[in-house]
């Protein structure tokens, strides 16, 4: 027992002092061994519990973020590690039961067509509400080790690698493919030209449900899809591929 007043104050003031930086300091351990603080101011960074996995944002993401695709990992397919990414976007987008969305374009050409993956496309099309609000989707997507950022005036999401490329380079870019989702602000309608607005089919997107090997997706109904695919790809059910992304699939099969 300590009879002095004051040192026994100052016993406790230590005491708690001490076992504050205890704290920190097991904390901070406790990142570095799950890897998750990786060194940069700019860099953000995921703070991981035994529970959850928090995103917390300390820069905007862009192409520098995304982890470059592997052609040398045994297994590894570029249209599977497509449908993947994928499968975890669509999961996110179905668990917010108010997101409206579709698979589109290239996407949605193959499984319309084929009713697979399509082996010609590089990258997943969605195409979502003209309010769609990426940051709503932010932590969620995070914690399927996918992050959203904003390019070229649509939404971009790829798989995300927390060592950062020395510049922004885009995955069309010879030797820097990465799997990549294009997210388009479009419904109620849909654009025959995704980067053209006065294209804009007249007719609003019924959405209806369609199992998509182990996944339920968002499409259009069928009439829609048929005369929307035939003012954008002519012939479109016989399957075709030129330009970049032809030299993107021939590097990164």
């Amino acid at each position: 027992m300590i009879k002095n007043k004051e040192l026994s104050v100052y016993v406790n003031q230590t005491i708690t002092q001490i076992d504050k930086l205890y704290k920190q300091g097991a904390k901070a351990i406790s990142l570095l061994k799950n890897k998750t603080l990786r060194g940069k101011e700019n860099v953000a960074v995921p703070i991981v519990s035994d529970k959850y996995l928090k995103y917390k944002p300390l820069a905007e993401f862009s192409w520098r973020d995304c982890k470059k695709y592997n052609k040398s990992k045994q297994n590894n397919n570029r249209t599977e590690a497509l449908y993947q990414q994928l499968k975890k976007v669509v999961h996110v987008f179905n668990t917010f039961n108010k997101t409206n969305y579709v698979i589109g374009y290239g996407t949605l050409l193959g499984i319309r067509r084929e009713n697979k993956m399509n082996v010609n496309e590089v990258d997943n099309d969605i195409i979502v509400d003209r309010n769609f609000n990426p940051d709503t989707y932010k932590e969620a997507l995070f914690k399927e080790g996918l992050i959203i950022f904003g390019t070229s005036g649509i939404n971009r999401i790829c798989e995300y690698s927390p060592v950062r490329s020395a510049a922004i380079k885009a995955p069309w870019i010879a030797g820097n493919y990465c799997t990549y989702t294009d997210i388009y602000k479009q419904l109620p309608y849909v654009w025959v030209d995704p980067e053209k607005p006065d294209t804009a089919l007249r007719t609003k997107v019924n959405i209806v449900q369609r199992k998509f090997r182990d996944i339920y997706v968002n499409v259009p109904e069928d009439k829609l899809i048929i005369e929307w695919f035939g003012k954008r790809y002519k012939n479109w059910r016989v399957p075709s591929i030129t330009g970049w992304k032809k030299n993107v699939k021939d590097a990164f099969q």
